[in-house]
């Protein structure tokens, strides 16, 4: 919410009333303190006020955000990797230009569309270096507010770009809020009357791209007990991560690594995040029991497990699964990974043993009463180490003359998990008991209670026929 009003030396009150307030503090106070200009934040320590100053606002002069130019300028300087003319520039910084340097020159000349405006009748040939550069000097708030509110990486992707520098408006400038007014006006409003739609735009949402992280998949975090801490948060994290923004996962980064996500995430938050190929944004609320698990996960001192889950998954012939993405939407969500176990399992195209083996791990920890049963690496993990080695004991057995029977198996304990059909597992795993003369210690915690134990049964199928069982007995072939 913003108010007007006299606030000692200042005219505008910003209040935190929600994430895009919130976004739209942070963006003019990187915004303001870039140009050295004056704003208040409540302070404990300040006791000289006479203005009963609120912790979740800030407090500024209008006047001093409307400068065009200005908020140009520190677009350029936020996005300074994503402009082309700044690229020109720097590849112009020499004496000597070989004909693979003039061919990069001339192709970011062309790189987007004010760009070949701009040089639609100039080539850089390797002496018209101060032409060049005279062109953009002259026409460079054209160049940044055409490319910055065009390019999905900066304006674009949070507002419709022909919102930009306007001032309150009839429809909300951000993405997923906005919608065309020539064709859906009349169905906002309760009983087809415009009147009653209740709208919220104020010309402050031009700063929210500067609150993001300038990473590929952006985040904000709304910690907005108070301005101070609203605004190092997402300092912090954008500093951290903006260096290698295409070549570090964020969501990796932020989500587990205690080390580091203890200063963003470490109470319960609120998280908004938007993806380029989305066209709105999403919200997360990470409560306490996600927290724990991203930190339990952590506490195993197991790289593995979270550069598994980065690595690109690949799912039949040639699609991938973002499976860092899902695991992270699922434990924020408080969320199984059984649909995600079960696809992959069903996936008979690719191998993904190690892969599923990790995500039992995490699973272990979303079946709510197993926290502490894996931090102390008590009965649960023990019951899952046995399991595993049961399995190992069937495929010892039964791979030398019959491991087709080992894949039947598997098959319709498979089935029998994605259908849901738990009696019937339980039936097939004592047939295969019999088959295998195998003893099932485990078999009795699933006639018990499935749903509760079903991961013993995962961690069982999921080591039935598993590789190295398969590769001993091509060696012992080569060996013959």
């Amino acid at each position: 919410m913003i108010s007007t009003g006299n606030y000692g030396k200042y005219d505008t009150s910003l209040e935190f009333s929600d994430w895009r307030f919130s976004a739209s503090a942070v963006g003019i106070m990187k915004y303001l303190q870039y140009n050295d200009m004056d704003f208040y934040i409540y302070d404990y320590d300040d006791e000289e006020n006479d203005y009963e100053y609120k912790k979740d606002a800030i407090y500024y002069n209008k006047k001093d955000i409307l400068d065009e130019n200005k908020y140009l300028d520190f677009a350029e300087h936020f996005f300074s990797d994503k402009f082309h003319h700044k690229r020109v520039i720097a590849l112009l910084d020499s004496d000597n230009f070989d004909t693979e340097k003039i061919k990069r020159i001339n192709d970011t000349l062309k790189a987007n569309v004010i760009m070949k405006k701009i040089f639609a009748n100039i080539k850089f040939n390797g002496e018209n270096k101060d032409e060049i550069i005279n062109l953009i000097q002259d026409n460079k708030y054209e160049i940044i507010k055409e490319t910055y509110r065009n390019a999905k990486s900066m304006y674009a992707n949070f507002c419709n770009i022909n919102s930009i520098f306007s001032n309150s408006q009839e429809i909300c400038r951000l993405l997923g809020y906005n919608v065309d007014l020539g064709k859906k006006k009349k169905s906002l409003g309760f009983n087809w009357n415009y009147d009653t739609y209740v709208y919220n735009d104020v010309f402050e949402f031009d700063y929210i791209p500067f609150a993001f992280t300038r990473t590929r998949d952006v985040f904000f975090i709304n910690n907005n007990f108070n301005a101070k801490e609203l605004l190092k948060s997402n300092e912090n994290i954008d500093l951290n991560y903006f260096n290698d923004n295409e070549k570090k996962n964020i969501r990796k980064e932020l989500f587990f690594s205690s080390s580091k996500n203890a200063k963003y995430i470490d109470y319960e938050v609120e998280i908004i995040s938007k993806q380029r190929d989305y066209d709105y944004f999403e919200t997360m609320f990470i409560r306490d029991e996600a927290i724990r698990i991203f930190n339990a996960i952590d506490d195993m001192k197991d790289e593995n497990i979270v550069n598994t889950l980065s690595n690109p998954c690949k799912y039949g012939k040639s699609d991938y699964l973002p499976i860092l993405n899902i695991v992270v939407d699922s434990i924020i969500n408080l969320l199984h990974l059984d649909p995600l176990i079960d696809k992959l399992l069903k996936d008979f195209k690719n191998d993904h043993w190690y892969l599923i083996s990790q995500l039992i791990r995490i699973n272990i920890l979303l079946y709510k009463e197993n926290y502490e049963i894996m931090e102390n690496k008590g009965d649960k993990s023990n019951k899952i180490a046995r399991v595993i080695a049961t399995a190992n004991e069937v495929n010892k057995k039964l791979r030398i003359d019959k491991s087709n029977k080992i894949i039947s198996y598997k098959n319709k304990l498979i089935s029998c998990l994605v259908f849901k059909d738990y009696d019937r597992f339980c039936s097939i795993l004592l047939q295969l008991a019999t088959y295998s003369s195998v003893s099932f210690g485990f078999a009795y915690d699933l006639f018990e209670d499935f749903e509760k134990n079903k991961n013993l049964a995962y961690a069982f199928v999921n080591s039935l026929n598993f590789k190295e069982f398969d590769q001993n007995k091509e060696e012992n072939k080569n060996e013959k």
